[in-house]
């Protein structure tokens, strides 16, 4: 018999030996609680039998107060038993893990550190770690397309159950100062998988294109980059504004400038917004024309020629030259916040007053570059060739 069972036996002093059940009938609480016990236990059971009993017409409101006063004595004796058995089981579990993802050991006494009960097992995890986790899961993607997985255990690929979800939640909240975004929401659905999925597809996208760039290699960011810069290409008229970059120009120092560029191309092209799409265009295109004009020979080899001449002991021995000619890239570029920066500067004492935001209800690729010639030749990195005998290629 269920613990419950046995609780309500022993306050309602409802004995079911007793072949007469003539204890029974002495109050007509003890008939319903009788009643309830010839049910299987199950926690839809117990509600839907206090749901009942609270609807029914021939209760006085007396009568409802009295079974209320029963019912909460059963479940706080029980709740009781369950915590004391919760204690019990924890102390004397065994501790299966106590080192984060990185073999680093870490103490179950840190505020950091969660430690999860399991099939009657302790595994410690960084809290840090286990937010990544979290979020790894639920914001699971193919192609930006939103495709959450169950967050389970890594150490025995056991789905979290509906109260560790809750406990993990809290202990966040209450214990730290971090404010896991995609928890939170989930967390608002009520760890619905499908429900957080339908009701908050655009932060998903939003986070599947952050993480875009660490779950992808060098080759496709690096190929990724030079489509960006192609189709900037394409849509500037003239050349001296656009970016062109020497196909040797070292991969991993291009991936590192241009990656907050990259975001925003994704962006421009995947985010669920069709306004977050046309924002991100407009600033992608303007950033990308600050940065052009900022060094229009950026990714360019610059060759230099070194003369060595040499000179013999002798007088009558001649001077030898031995020419040798090296090159380097031209790396030279704007900061992707510099221009954001000053204009935040430049704004701040204004920026309490109405301002009328630029609407954006369509897009034109036609360039606004009629300045552009004007600037062409005004830069001064375009006059490295006339000194050194350097050459751009």
């Amino acid at each position: 018999m269920h613990t419950f069972h046995l609780i309500i036996k022993k306050i309602l002093h409802i004995d079911t030996t007793d072949n007469n059940n003539s204890n029974i009938f002495s109050n007509v609480h003890k008939i319903n609680f009788f009643i309830f016990l010839q049910r299987e236990y199950t926690i839809q059971n117990k509600f839907i039998f206090l749901n009942e009993m609270l609807k029914n017409i021939f209760n006085t409101d007396e009568m409802n107060e009295e079974f209320i006063d029963y019912f909460n004595k059963i479940q706080k004796t029980y709740n009781a038993f369950s915590r004391f058995s919760f204690i019990y089981r924890y102390k004397k579990a065994k501790l299966m893990v106590d080192t984060d993802l990185i073999l680093n050991e870490i103490s179950e006494n840190n505020k950091f550190v969660y430690c999860l009960f399991q099939n009657n097992c302790k595994y410690l995890f960084n809290i840090h770690e286990l937010i990544k986790i979290i979020h790894n899961s639920i914001a699971n993607s193919y192609m930006f397309f939103s495709n959450p997985f169950p967050i389970k255990n890594p150490y025995n690929n056991i789905i979290f159950n509906k109260s560790t979800l809750y406990n993990i939640y809290f202990f966040i909240r209450s214990k730290t100062a971090l404010q896991p975004e995609l928890f939170y929401y989930y967390f608002k659905t009520n760890f619905n998988l499908n429900k957080f999925n339908n009701e908050y597809q655009y932060l998903l996208r939003n986070f599947a294109i952050k993480n875009y760039l660490n779950n992808h290699s060098k080759d496709v960011i690096y190929n990724d980059i030079e489509y960006m810069i192609n189709e900037y290409n394409e849509l500037i008229k003239y050349r001296t504004h656009q970016i062109i970059v020497d196909t040797t120009f070292p991969k991993d120092l291009l991936i590192e400038i241009m990656t907050p560029y990259l975001v925003l191309f994704i962006k421009s092209h995947y985010s669920f917004m069709y306004s977050d799409k046309l924002i991100a265009k407009k600033i992608l295109k303007q950033k990308l024309y600050d940065f052009s004009k900022f060094n229009p020979q950026f990714g360019r080899k610059i060759y230099k020629k070194v003369v060595n001449i040499s000179i013999g002991n002798n007088k009558t021995e001649n001077k030898t030259e031995n020419k040798t000619e090296n090159f380097q890239y031209n790396t030279k570029h704007i900061a992707f916040n510099e221009s954001e920066n000053i204009k935040d500067r430049n704004e701040f004492m204004h920026s309490h007053k109405i301002k009328l935001i630029e609407e954006v209800h369509g897009d034109s690729d036609d360039d606004s570059d009629d300045d552009s010639d004007d600037d062409a030749g005004n830069d001064p990195n375009e006059n490295e060739t006339g000194q050194d005998n350097d050459s751009i290629s």
